[in-house]
């Protein structure tokens, strides 16, 4: 009888270490899979950052050349002015010295 006692207590403790065993390998499992998703989303953040910080930079340069376009044709447009107002002036200083 005491053999058989111990047997079963043998096949109990033999079932709970598989049932713990198990159990950690599930856990194991939901923590594998839980990082791989974090993995995702994170490289997915990351690579879509990089896109945006792109498209940004694009944007700011696309701006500079207009910007860049802007000054050209103001600094144009002053010389022309200076030009019209020498022209102006000369024609001024000829009048006076013909009469």
């Amino acid at each position: 009888m005491m053999f058989f006692n111990k047997k079963s207590e043998l096949d109990d403790i033999r079932r709970e270490i598989i049932e713990m065993s198990m159990h950690f390998e599930r856990r194991d499992e939901s923590i594998n899979n839980r990082i791989t998703e974090l993995s995702v989303d994170f490289n997915t953040l990351r690579f879509g950052s990089i896109s945006q910080i792109r498209e940004d930079l694009l944007e700011a340069d696309r701006r500079i050349d207009k910007i860049n376009e802007d000054i050209k044709s103001i600094m144009n447009m002053g010389i022309v002015l200076i030009g019209l107002i020498l022209l102006f002036i000369c024609i001024i200083i000829g009048y006076i010295i013909t009469h």
